[in-house]
């Protein structure tokens, strides 16, 4: 089912931000103001060019005038980042989604500790904005390779409490990275631990917090597989429940290509498992789930079709 884009906005600034990384500001093109967010929120964005990506909204919740995204340049993405840079100027039309929200701040929580990778800042800077409203203790880690990549650093200085803000720059050295270890060594009653950032540190986040509540831990992920990985791996079959049919996958063939071939269209954004706008449930089979959208709860019922396969043969609830 084809996703609807509801909200005319225009561009009223771009701005540099860090080596890579442009801001836009978007204000409603039709209507008095923009629809309520709360932290951790994305909309959808309608690239010119005709791709769909996922951006965090990265501005105060309480400005309903306006949001502002965030957009870090790949040179080896699928074309939706270098778009935005190319072709998005002051008074460009875009179209996007209302938000959405699956990395909410909570809001019982006593303290907060905030863990961003990269452009994996965007969604703490209304958390932080949040924290301070609500007068709840935090912290934040921001890992980049040096400063100039870093975007927003000025402004969360300004926004961040002394003794409350922690760049850390490791100049693409792994072992000069954040020791995320002995940062989330021991698990603390009321502390809710929020990560966003390149697949490494998620994953480095994951087993540094293995002895923590799930309940204490969130994640949102920003860069999926390589691409050179997207559609490769075994072949392997799709069984549609409904009916029966069977669908090969080659070797070298996504599951949502092989579907939509076979007349099964499944939307999707990203392409790259990390919005899991293209998830199915699935009801047999064992899945290979390589997508970084599912929570650990839903890999046991949902396949992400644009990069996900299995072994053998998976039934579809289509």
């Amino acid at each position: 089912m084809a996703m609807k884009l509801l909200i005319k906005t225009t561009v009223l600034s771009v701005r540099e931000e860090a080596e890579g990384v442009r801001s836009f500001v978007l204000v409603p093109a039709k209507r008095p103001v923009l629809p309520p967010f709360q932290p951790g929120a994305h909309v959808i964005v309608q690239v010119p060019n005709g791709l769909r990506r996922v951006y965090s909204l990265c501005s105060d919740p309480a400005d309903d005038t306006r949001w502002r995204i965030a957009v870090l340049r790949e040179p080896a993405g699928l074309g939706g980042s270098a778009c935005m840079h190319d072709n998005v100027r002051e008074g460009t039309s875009l179209f996007v989604t209302y938000p959405d929200n699956h990395f909410p701040l909570d809001q019982e929580a006593g303290r907060h500790i905030f863990i961003a990778g990269g452009i994996g800042i965007t969604p703490f800077l209304p958390m932080v904005i949040q924290a301070r409203r609500m007068s709840a203790p935090f912290e934040l880690h921001y890992c980049s390779r040096s400063a100039s990549r870093a975007a927003f650093t000025g402004e969360l200085e300004a926004l961040c409490p002394p003794r409350t803000f922690f760049p850390h720059y490791d100049g693409g050295n792994p072992s000069e990275g954040l020791n995320i270890p002995q940062l989330l060594e021991k698990a603390e009653t009321g502390t809710h631990v929020y990560a966003c950032g390149p697949a490494g540190m998620l994953d480095a986040v994951r087993r540094a917090s293995a002895q923590w509540p799930s309940t204490q831990v969130h994640y949102e992920a920003f860069s999926g597989l390589p691409i050179d990985q997207l559609s490769r791996g075994e072949p392997f079959r799709i069984r549609i429940a409904s009916s029966g049919q069977l669908i090969e996958v080659g070797e070298s063939k996504s599951a949502r290509t092989a579907l939509g071939e076979a007349g099964f269209a499944i939307d999707a954004v990203c392409e790259r498992g990390v919005c899991g706008t293209c998830k199915v449930r699935y009801v047999a089979g064992e899945p290979v789930h390589r997508d970084s959208a599912l929570m650990p709860t839903e890999r046991a019922s949902h396949f992400v079709t644009c990069v996900s396969r299995a072994r053998g043969e998976i039934k579809l609830d289509l």
